[in-house]
C-alpha cells in the first residue's frame, strides 16, 4: 500500500481533487486484488483498469489478471455535503494468465456502488461482475470486489 501511495504522489502535475474527478488510483480487494487506475471521461463515464491477481481458485493458483470497463452512472443514490454515492454499470473485458502457459479471456458487466467524499478525493466501492467468459472455456462465472481510491486533478 505504501509503494501505490508513492506513485501517487509522483504523478507530475497531479494535485488532489474531490472523489470522482480527474484521475483515480488505488486499490481493489475481493476477487480480484489488484491495482485500479480510473480516468473519469465525463461526469457520469469512467474507464476503469485493473491488474491483480486471484486467488479463489486457491493460492496455490498462479495467476495475473487485467481488466478494462467503462462505466456509467445510472443512479444517483445520495447526495448530501459529506458524500455523494453512485449506482454505476459496466461493459468490459478480462483476460487471465495462468502461470504464463493459458489464458483465459471473457466479457463482463460490473455493477456496483460508489461513495465519493466531497471534502476528501476518497472514494470508496463495492461491485458485483457477472462475466461470460469465452477464451479457454465458454461458461459463466462471477467475481466481487471492494475498493478505495484517491483522485487527482491532471494540469
Amino acid at each position: 500500500m505504501s509503494v501505490a501511495l508513492g506513485l501517487l504522489l509522483w504523478i507530475p502535475g497531479a494535485s488532489a481533487s474531490g472523489a470522482g474527478e480527474g484521475l483515480g488510483i488505488g486499490v481493489a480487494l475481493g476477487s480480484p486484488i489488484g491495482l485500479t487506475v480510473s480516468p473519469q471521461l465525463t461526469s457520469a463515464l469512467s474507464l476503469d483498469l485493473l491488474a491483480g491477481e486471484d486467488f479463489y481458485r486457491g493460492w496455490s493458483s498462479s495467476q495475473v489478471m487485467f481488466s478494462a470497463d467503462l462505466d456509467v452512472i445510472v443512479w444517483e443514490i445520495a447526495r448530501s455535503n459529506p458524500v455523494r454515492a453512485y449506482l454505476y454499470v459496466g461493459g468490459g473485458v478480462d483476460a487471465w494468465v495462468w502461470g504464463g502457459r493459458s489464458v483465459e479471456m471473457g466479457a463482463e458487466i460490473p455493477v456496483g456502488v460508489s461513495v465519493n467524499l466531497q471534502k476528501l478525493p476518497l472514494q470508496g466501492y463495492v461491485e458485483v461482475v457477472p462475466e461470460w467468459v469465452f477464451v479457454s472455456y465458454m461458461g459463466p462465472q462471477v467475481g466481487a470486489s471492494f475498493g478505495a481510491r484517491w483522485w487527482f486533478e491532471l494540469h
